[in-house]
């Protein structure tokens, strides 16, 4: 996956760039924000990718031959990649726009969220169906989370308490961050 790193490597020194350059609090808090989102962006990019191509591994040795199509799997790489282009349209657009960069970034969330109805699982041995069903009420949480990110960059960009603005978006970046990070530890411990 050293080309998706490639791709976003240039996005995120831009995005870090921003953060040093921009002349306001909120701005720079904006940026930093959007940069930890990004590191991650990329994180579960390539995370999906190989959760694909893993699936569709293990779909071929089970069923013989190359040709082992299954349309959900299609779909949850033609919507990872339509999200990776959007997340880089969205990252490429930070020197223009943190705002429109970080509601750029976010709306990709809100479409791979809406979009995918399923989580892939190669990891688990105990499950036959390494596709599992994942939809929108599975995805609430995430949705909510994305959409009121949304909705601090909107009232942030229209001039309404810009710095509390920027300040909250990072504290869920980081509460995020955090969550996830917390999540890995302790599936490694078990």
């Amino acid at each position: 996956m050293k080309w998706l790193t490639g791709l976003y490597a240039p996005a995120i020194m831009l995005v870090l760039w921003q953060a040093i350059v921009q002349p306001s609090l909120d701005q720079k808090l904006l940026a930093i924000a959007i940069f930890l989102l990004s590191l991650d962006l990329l994180k579960m990019a390539i995370f999906d990718l190989e959760q694909v191509a893993k699936v569709r591994s293990m779909l071929e040795s089970k069923a013989g031959s190359i040709d082992s199509n299954e349309p959900r799997l299609d779909r949850f790489f033609w919507v990872t990649i339509g999200t990776v282009v959007l997340e880089l349209l969205g990252l490429y657009l930070a020197p223009i726009s943190l705002s429109d960069s970080a509601i750029v970034i976010l709306l990709s969330q809100v479409g791979f969220n809406l979009l995918t109805q399923v989580q892939l699982m190669p990891e688990m041995p105990e499950m036959v169906d390494k596709i599992q069903p994942w939809g929108i009420r599975d995805r609430a949480v995430v949705l909510t989370a994305d959409c009121l990110g949304i909705g601090l960059v909107v009232l942030g960009q229209r001039g309404y308490w810009p710095i509390g603005t920027s300040v909250g978006l990072l504290l869920m970046v980081v509460i995020y961050g955090g969550i996830k990070s917390a999540k890995s530890i302790g599936d490694r411990l078990t």
